[in-house]
């Protein structure tokens, strides 16, 4: 089981995927994703004649999702959440967070702004409305996952074989 800000127990060193996303009518969150691993090389169909190609594609192998290593998120309340597409995402280097795949950020862009784009707010006396907020991400292989929340996440592995994890 791994936990946000603490990557060091996953099985992978590779991102995890995304499976789904799926928004529950009372503002719940469900996130599953699968963890990775380097599969078998396989034969790629190349022009032999491209030698440097050929030199670069030497030994590769690709990263897959294992049906092993899924698990379930669920945020059973948030504030924001949003999904971007990681080929597009560029890293702030203001921004402060801990965990590799699944981080927590102590300081981050979106946080910055949440109380312009939301009724969220810093109050006189230092306290946070709704309550203290906390700004998690997903980094997966092709999206990245941001999640504002005042809970933390419920994480469930999934049982191999299982496509979906019954509430409880």
């Amino acid at each position: 089981m791994f936990s946000f800000g603490n990557d060091a127990s996953l099985n992978s060193d590779h991102a995890p995927f995304l499976l789904k996303l799926q928004e529950e009518q009372d503002n719940c969150l469900h996130i599953t994703v699968s963890l990775s691993y380097v599969g078998e090389e396989e034969e790629i169909p190349i022009d032999p004649s491209d030698h440097l190609l050929t030199d670069i594609l030497s030994g590769a192998r690709p990263i897959c999702p294992s049906e092993e290593d899924i698990y379930e998120i669920v945020f059973e309340d948030y504030i924001l959440y949003l999904t971007r597409n990681e080929s597009y995402t560029s890293i702030d280097a203001r921004e402060i967070r801990k965990g590799r795949y699944f981080t927590v950020f102590e300081k981050s862009t979106l946080l910055d702004i949440l109380p312009q784009i939301t009724d969220c707010q810093i109050c006189a006396d230092g306290s946070a409305y709704p309550g203290e907020w906390k700004h998690y991400g997903i980094i997966t292989q092709y999206h990245i996952v941001d999640v504002v929340s005042c809970n933390e996440p419920v994480i469930r592995k999934i049982p191999p074989g299982k496509t979906e994890q019954t509430p409880q």
